[in-house]
């Protein structure tokens, strides 16, 4: 097995709803089929207020490794929620040493997570779309 040396994270949105399974579902397959990058750190952000995730979804969090950012970032745009994923992003940046953020919406599943990049970007991902 090659050694990659990666300093990367993911950044994910979640909210209280049908994001939470979507997302322990995405948790899910990076974990079971992320090969050599099954143990990528996690960050999973809820930047609203009034949109927190069950403690079910916490403990799942937990379970997986990942960090739950709870931190009410889009105070300015709350109506748009697309909002979240700039302000997540950008909080990230700034509270980082990785030299890599990868960015992946909750709605998708990873059946293939083989990243093979060693900081150049040669990413083989394949993507799936889950509708529940």
């Amino acid at each position: 097995m090659k050694d990659y040396s990666l300093n990367a994270e993911i950044i994910i949105c979640t909210e209280n709803g049908y994001l939470e399974n979507m997302s322990k579902l995405l948790i899910w397959s990076i974990r079971e089929f992320g090969g050599e990058f099954r143990n990528i750190p996690i960050y999973s952000y809820q930047p609203r207020k009034g949109h927190q995730v069950s403690d079910e979804t916490t403990r799942f969090f937990d379970n997986y490794g990942v960090e739950l950012v709870d931190i009410c970032l889009n105070q300015d745009y709350p109506h748009y929620p697309l909002a979240n994923k700039i302000f997540a992003c950008a909080n990230r940046e700034q509270n980082t040493s990785a030299d890599i953020l990868i960015f992946l919406d909750s709605g998708h599943l990873l059946s293939v997570f083989e990243i093979q990049f060693k900081y150049g970007l040669g990413i083989n991902a394949l993507p799936a779309r889950i509708l529940l």
